[in-house]
């Protein structure tokens, strides 16, 4: 990964001299964007660096690539039924098509049979997103389920996110619970 992180010691440490007004970095973004160009083949951005980003993502996933039909958030370039928004926030590859990917995980809390725990994996230090989970009782009026979640390390590069639904189950044993995921 070639990508410039917020505190490194190449950001504006280069020699504006060796670059052409027109040049574009590795992203296809301008070579100069603050007081020097950078040193490396990435121009540090701030919050768009790094595959941690979505943009990180796409440029390392989708090199020297414009068509928004391919690299655009809603883009489906494996026909797989997930976006690319989707694949990156689970760790997925954009252009192998996954089979039988499920994202969200519930269960009957063991210790607690009047509860559920809902579970799911993503990959750890990607930025810009928020995962929202919702609880439904009639797939009509959702509301966000809002316990703090516990996180798990994995020691792969991943995270467990688990969340038990801090309304008892009671009367009502069906319960209808989506995950979503948004670019902040």
């Amino acid at each position: 990964d070639f990508h410039l992180r917020d505190n490194s010691p190449c950001i504006d440490a280069g020699d504006n001299a060796s670059i052409q007004p027109d040049w574009l970095d590795l992203d296809g973004t301008a070579r100069l964007q603050g007081a020097h160009v950078d040193i490396g083949t990435d121009e540090y951005t701030p919050g768009t660096s790094g595959v941690g980003s979505f943009e990180g993502w796409l440029a390392a996933n989708f090199a020297g690539q414009t068509d928004a039909a391919v690299i655009g958030v809603a883009a489906d370039p494996d026909h797989d039924g997930l976006a690319n928004l989707i694949e990156f926030a689970f760790g997925r590859s954009p252009t192998v098509a996954d089979q039988d990917f499920t994202a969200l995980h519930a269960s009957i809390d063991a210790a607690a049979p009047d509860r559920v725990t809902v579970e799911f994996v993503r990959p750890k230090g990607l930025t810009g997103l928020s995962y929202l989970i919702d609880v439904s009782i009639d797939l009509a009026s959702w509301m966000p389920l809002a316990p703090t979640p516990q996180l798990i390390d994995l020691a792969d590069g991943t995270e467990k996110v688990v969340v038990g639904d801090p309304q008892p189950l009671g009367a009502q044993t069906q319960r209808y619970l989506r995950l979503s995921v948004r670019k902040d």
